[in-house]
């Protein structure tokens, strides 16, 4: 199936609480193109066989693998988070998704970092599958803000081939989103959109709730790198009514959908 635009999807990992089966369910309701999967301590979520069930009988395509490297998912798999990446790496290619999201490594983990900085382009290899760094955010403790994990600048982003863009963590970091973009536009070939509502925290707030200039944000989305866009919005107390869920959802989408360029990418048709 060819685009001539990214592939417009929605995260499961603000629907964590749900089933994956009613996940899709929502996805599919609300007008979704595909959907992205966090890989949880729900077995749907580690079962290549589910997912492409679920995928099937909905007929929304996975366009990215989540690894279970949030503290949320911190036992998923094992602890080790390399091991945790290799077994979301063989969940991908028994899909055939062909974009990985990682979270960047913990100050604390030497380990993940040497493997980042030293073997990531090699486990890409020979596959198609695209093992992508998300940006992340310095932390407030107090007055002061700290940074846990590596990789947090821009430039340091640059190290890796693939990136996953995330506009409410840009906003935690004091980033211009749209400058940020067009920064790494030739290696972002995802992007987790939401809005944020300021005061220095990961809102993930719906699309126009917050105080990020989406739309411009989505009209500048015209690199043709760019494969997906997933909506990854916290949806709060809405997460509890199907009714309400899918209206916020809906809503965001739209907004998506409305100014999302579709020039023809090169090799589309």
């Amino acid at each position: 199936m060819s685009h001539s635009r990214p592939v417009l999807a929605i995260s499961t990992a603000p629907l964590w609480r749900h089933s994956l089966e009613d996940a899709f369910a929502v996805i599919k309701a609300v007008g979704g193109e595909g959907a992205e999967i966090l890989v949880t301590q729900d077995p749907d979520t580690q079962s290549a066989d589910n997912i492409r069930r679920l995928s099937d009988r909905f007929d929304l395509p996975v366009v990215a693998i989540h690894a279970p490297l949030l503290l949320l998912t911190r036992n998923v798999y094992t602890t080790d988070p390399v091991e945790k990446i290799r077994r979301t790496l063989e969940l991908s290619r028994d899909l055939e998704v062909g974009v990985i999201v990682l979270h960047p490594p913990y100050l604390w983990q030497v380990k993940y970092s040497l493997w980042a900085i030293h073997e990531l382009e090699e486990a890409m290899a020979g596959t198609p599958t695209m093992i992508t760094m998300e940006n992340m955010y310095p932390t407030h403790v107090g007055a002061r803000r700290v940074g846990f994990h590596r990789f947090l600048t821009l430039e340091s982003l640059k190290r890796f081939p693939h990136v996953t863009l995330d506009t409410s963590h840009l906003a935690v970091a004091g980033e211009d989103i749209v400058d940020a973009y067009r920064q790494l536009a030739d290696r972002v070939v995802h992007v987790h959109l939401s809005d944020n509502r300021g005061r220095g925290r990961d809102s993930h707030a719906p699309l126009g709730d917050g105080i990020l200039p989406i739309p411009e944000f989505v009209r500048s989305l015209d690199n043709p790198n760019l494969r997906s866009v997933a909506l990854e919005v916290n949806p709060g107390a809405a997460a509890d009514d199907r009714d309400t869920l899918e209206r916020v959802l809906g809503s965001s989408l739209e907004m998506l959908r409305s100014n999302i360029p579709t020039a023809p990418h090169p090799g589309s048709s």
